[in-house]
């Protein structure tokens, strides 16, 4: 934000009591800001696929029911991300709604929690792609954004008080990146901390993760808004950390604890002031953006929410059924209570009062019309349940068709804020539904509706299956283009569909019932889970088919040996093998190969979608710079990009490799590590100046081992370094038999930091006798 907002916001405040500034910092009822002197008031309301302007309960103002994250990510097309984020910013204008409570960023941990239809990927890149495009676009409308929760928020069961207990690593690389790289790029209005402890603080009052990493490492020039009731308890510490706006307001009570906090000390009136300054300048900025009566059309926007669906459908089988054009059959049958009555979005904060609602059977009957016999069953109830007679309409109506399409999927109440999912399983009764028609014989054609992944039992009977996610009030409509080949299906999975909830990273720990989850399986989930540990899951990351083929060819960079200041570029070749038109996802992975670290096998980096005639060929072309390399270092406590060997992997999923290649990546500045005396005696190998100490101590170490050893170690020192190298040298005088003074290590260590000073073998008489008791050290041997 420009100095002079803060300016304005200060001249504003300067003239306020402290009991008003400390008002200024909670919200006035559940919805809206408190408008104090020339201070307006902003409105908020939940997001994030729509605009839910509702006073009371979940029923709000009619707008546009977009499709949900789960479906946006599976377009894997950021620019119908931007187009979404300006629709909902145009619909928030027509109804005077300054900030929409979104995009949700966290990840999806395991397929079972609650809200993963609200949230993008199981991946950091792909999740934070989209909602940059999706908040530029709404903020382009000069709507705010509120990007949540903040953080590590990945389990509905007992949210306001479970601990996410991760450690340094794997919070940086996995839990915050998005959050990371989609402040940066988009500088949402606001970001929303979650209800949920982090590593045994509230996030609400973390100041490490408020001001030390969002404000000052980040440069989040924005707010922080409390999750409605998060700021609850605990109000002057959330303050002081960096929490901004309390939600909802309308309670006395915090502000008497803050009241109370400035009476007693514990916050300061330099802490009110720096945070009702940062809040008023942002209310300002997103309060003269507002433009009264504004409108848009209610059908262009159903129909902008159709070609988001088009792109999210992911075919996940197809025995050569699909599509079925109109002309090709004679008999259809519908099956399943969703053909009539669609799921299309889940329940909670974020459930929007639809303009218009598309149903499956109705667009099924538009496109096929008269030619088409068609027959509908119910087949199970809305909880998923069915019952003979359910059962045996069913199979009645599938034995009369040439083909049968069963809408399935998951029941409301499964995918609802505040609860996890039971299980992966669909309910016990749409299984048996499916099952009982697809072992009839029967060509069976399964759509699913559900916000994250579902296990699949029937699926080797089924004749196709697609994935239509949560769609949003005009997937009906697309679904039944897609099936009757209208549109070619170009959705590919963002989260990995297990075999077995068994095989989910967190299993069996998810949800976490002792208040503290234990994010053991660290960096390794999603993709990153399955394919280090050699695991195949039903379908992987990135996975969808389409009705045309494709192939990749002519992978190429632009140098193998890249310095870690270059930006490299990576070239391919794909081109449309079939006869129809088609759009194809290219994913670029990178392995990391260094051995100092534990790595996923790899991780995505970046990603094209390309659209293609038949027969069409198109050159895709990535950028790699240092930071795509990268990995969280510890011991650095920061991001580093280390010299040595990666592959670069272009392919159709995270299972695949189309085109593979390795480059060496060269340090322009090597980093030296300093020698210390904690240092292992392999790091003084690895030392530039070290390695001369190592070598002349290393053949003595092996002359020191006697017979065939001897003359092994002599002739290869690093083989020598796999039994010492744990040493610390600090740990040398100890062994020496008071042959080797702690001076001599301090002479080490010098003589590794500068280029003057004495070399300590060569200035020291007895090092034969030194590297003889290390030898006997390590390995046991008496003299």
């Amino acid at each position: 934000m420009k100095n002079g907002g803060y300016e304005e916001a200060a001249r504003l405040i300067a003239d306020l009591t402290i009991e008003q500034k400390v008002a200024l910092l909670s919200g006035k009822d559940f919805w809206t800001t408190k408008a104090i002197g020339d201070i307006p008031s902003i409105t908020m309301t939940d997001g994030p696929h729509g605009v839910r302007l509702s006073q009371t309960g979940l029923e709000g103002e009619p707008a546009t029911c977009f499709p949900t994250a789960s479906a946006l990510a599976a377009t894997w097309n950021p620019e119908l991300a931007h187009k979404v984020g300006e629709a909902i910013g145009i619909e928030a204008q027509s109804l005077n709604v300054h900030v929409v409570l979104g995009p949700g960023v966290n990840m999806k941990r395991s397929p079972l929690g609650g809200r993963n239809f609200e949230y993008l990927s199981e991946d950091p890149y792909l999740t934070a792609e989209m909602a940059i495009a999706y908040i530029k676009g709404m903020q382009s409308q000069g709507v705010g954004t509120s990007l949540k929760h903040f953080a590590a928020n990945n389990q509905e069961y007992e949210r306001m008080r479970s601990s996410s207990d991760v450690d340094e690593r794997t919070l940086h690389e996995i839990y915050l990146r998005a959050f990371e790289l989609t402040v940066k790029e988009a500088q949402p209005w606001s970001l929303m901390a979650s209800y949920n402890l982090i590593n045994g603080t509230r996030a609400t009052e973390s100041g490490w993760l408020l001001q030390d990493l969002l404000r000052d490492q980040w440069g989040h020039e924005g707010i922080v808004v409390s999750d409605w009731m998060a700021a609850a308890i605990g109000r002057p510490a959330a303050v002081k950390a960096g929490t901004h706006l309390e939600m909802p307001g309308g309670s006395p009570e915090t502000t008497k604890d803050i009241m109370a906090a400035l009476e007693d000390g514990s916050l300061s009136v330099e802490d009110i002031d720096t945070r009702a300054i940062q809040l008023v300048a942002n209310i300002i900025k997103v309060a003269r953006l507002a433009r009264p009566g504004v409108t848009y059309d209610v059908d262009e926007h159903h129909a902008l929410a159709k070609t988001v669906v088009t792109e999210a459908i992911t075919l996940l089988k197809n025995d050569a059924l699909l599509p079925i054009e109109p002309g090709t059959i004679k008999k259809l049958a519908v099956v399943g209570y969703f053909a009539k009555h669609p799921r299309f979005q889940g329940g909670g904060s974020s459930q929007i009062t639809p303009t218009k609602v598309d149903t499956l059977l109705a667009a099924l009957q538009n496109i096929y019309g008269q030619d088409v016999e068609m027959y509908y069953a119910e087949g199970f109830r809305a909880d998923g349940s069915t019952s003979a007679h359910l059962l045996d309409d069913a199979l009645r109506a599938a034995k009369a068709a040439d083909v049968t399409i069963v809408a399935a999927g998951l029941p409301s109440e499964w995918e609802f804020e505040g609860v996890d999912r039971p299980t992966l399983e669909l309910p016990a009764g749409i299984n048996k539904v499916i099952d009982t028609i697809a072992s009839s014989g029967a060509e069976t054609v399964v759509t699913l509706t559900n916000g994250s992944a579902v296990a699949l039992p029937w699926l080797d009977k089924a004749s196709a299956v697609i994935e239509g996610w949560l769609t949003g009030q005009a997937g009906a409509s697309a679904m039944a283009e897609v099936i009757a080949g209208v549109v070619t299906p170009s959705g590919r999975l963002s989260e990995t569909f297990p075999l077995r909830i068994e095989d989910t990273p967190p299993y069996p720990d998810f949800p976490n019932k002792t208040g503290h989850a234990c994010y053991g399986e660290g960096v390794f989930i999603g993709y990153r889970w399955y394919s280090t540990r050699n695991i195949a899951p039903q379908f992987a990351f990135g996975y969808g088919l389409s009705y045309t083929t494709f192939e990749y060819s002519n992978l190429k960079v632009s140098s193998e040996t890249p310095f870690d200041d270059e930006v490299m570029t990576v070239r391919c070749t794909v081109t449309n093998t079939g006869k129809r038109n088609g759009k194809e996802v290219v994913q670029l992975y990178i392995a990391n190969h260094d051995q100092s670290e534990v790595h996923p096998e790899r991780e995505l980096k970046k990603f094209a979608k390309v659209a293609l005639d038949p027969g069409e060929s198109k050159e895709v072309v990535f950028e790699l710079s240092a930071k795509d390399f990268a990995f969280y270092s510890l011991p650095r406590h920061a991001w580093a990009t280390v010299a040595g060997s990666y592959s670069i992997i272009v392919a159709r999923s995270a299972q695949d490799a189309d085109l593979e290649t390795t480059i060496t990546m060269q340090a322009r500045h090597p980093e030296v590590a300093a020698i210390t005396h904690q240092s292992l005696l392999k790091e003084l190998a690895a030392h530039p100046r070290g390695r001369k100490i190592y070598e002349l101590m290393a053949s003595q170490m092996a002359r020191a081992f006697g017979g065939d050893d001897a003359k092994k170690y002599a002739e290869n020192t690093d083989t020598l370094l796999t039994l010492v190298g744990d040493l610390p040298i600090g740990r040398l005088p100890a062994i020496s038999g008071g042959l080797m003074p702690r001076s001599f290590i301090d002479g080490i260590i010098t003589y590794c930091r500068h280029d003057k000073g004495f070399h300590p073998l060569e200035s020291f008489a007895y090092y034969k006798e030194v590297a003889a008791l290390i030898v006997r050290a390590v390995t046991q041997r008496k003299p």
